[in-house]
């Protein structure tokens, strides 16, 4: 699986984690020589948060996706303090990118880094599945970890990077005081990997299908966030309403997520994800579901 990893995402060498929540762990780890404090989106995953209170480093917030509030705080860094700008790769609850691009810009004057989180678009964004850094072409400048469990439908997850970068993690704590993933997800999760890799088609259909679900709902009046990733959500009326929503769906034989997750606000999303097997009768009957469930 650290083969197939590696192959798939282009470069020297991979690490097979046995969880998502690893890979705070591990990119920090990884990109230990590089940096000097850590700047973190204020909505990034746990994962992240946790991982980075434990480097021992300075710890500042910015803005949610902001590249604004990013430059305002690498402006207050000292002469020569390099920063590790840490962010999802893609957001959770919308499927938002960060504008990873505007970031780049701004790190390069002063010799920065990203560490990105690919869990929701490692495998379905970017021309080839390699996430929100291929699709924003900065994979030059990021340390990476991506989860086998959402796109990839396996278990564990990976960070890839050079030989220097995955031997600084593999000899981290954390992952050397965390089990081996089991024999089995590896073979899954190694097999996930060369189907999306010798299958690109699959990228690009699952985005279609996911802009079709888009302009469907739209069409409907619900205002649904557009993202490249195959993440679907809306807010529509309060809590409870969304929750019979969720459950109408559930009784139509569909079952769909009222999440409550990081940033999804206090009436919660629904929360769809596409599927690369979704066919457009799948999609037409939510749709007309969500539509009569609306209040």
């Amino acid at each position: 699986v650290e083969e197939e990893a590696a192959t798939f995402f282009g470069t020297e060498a991979a690490v097979y984690l046995p969880s998502g929540y690893l890979i705070g762990a591990a990119g920090f780890a990884a990109a230990e020589p590089d940096y000097d404090v850590v700047l973190l989106d204020e909505n990034a995953h746990w994962c992240l948060v946790d991982a980075a209170k434990l480097t021992c480093k300075p710890l500042r917030y910015f803005a949610h996706r902001s590249a604004e509030s990013l430059r305002a705080e690498i402006d207050t860094l000292s002469s020569g303090q390099r920063p590790l700008v840490v962010t999802d790769g893609a957001f959770a609850t919308t499927g938002a990118l960060p504008p990873l691009d505007e970031y780049a810009d701004l790190l390069e004057r002063v010799d920065g880094r990203l560490l990105v989180d690919e869990s929701h678009s490692g495998g379905v964004v970017g021309e080839t599945g390699r996430g929100s850094v291929q699709h924003f072409g900065v994979e030059h400048i990021a340390h990476v970890g991506v989860t086998l469990s959402k796109a990839f439908c396996g278990q564990g997850a990976v960070y890839v990077g050079s030989e220097a970068e995955v031997s600084r993690a593999v000899a981290s704590k954390p992952v050397r005081g965390s089990n081996s993933g089991t024999p089995l997800s590896a073979s899954v999760c190694a097999a996930a990997l060369k189907l999306v890799r010798k299958n690109p088609g699959l990228c690009e259909g699952i985005r279609e299908s996911a802009n079709y679900l888009r302009n469907k709902l739209r069409a409907l009046g619900l205002a649904v966030p557009e993202t490249p990733a195959p993440i679907v959500s809306f807010s529509h009326a309060g809590f409870s309403e969304m929750r019979n929503i969720q459950e109408h769906l559930f009784y139509e034989g569909m079952y769909v997520l009222h999440s409550n997750y990081i940033a999804s606000g206090p009436g919660g999303v629904i929360r769809l994800s596409i599927f690369a097997d979704h066919s457009v009768e799948d999609l037409d009957r939510v749709t007309a579901a969500i539509g009569a469930a609306l209040p």
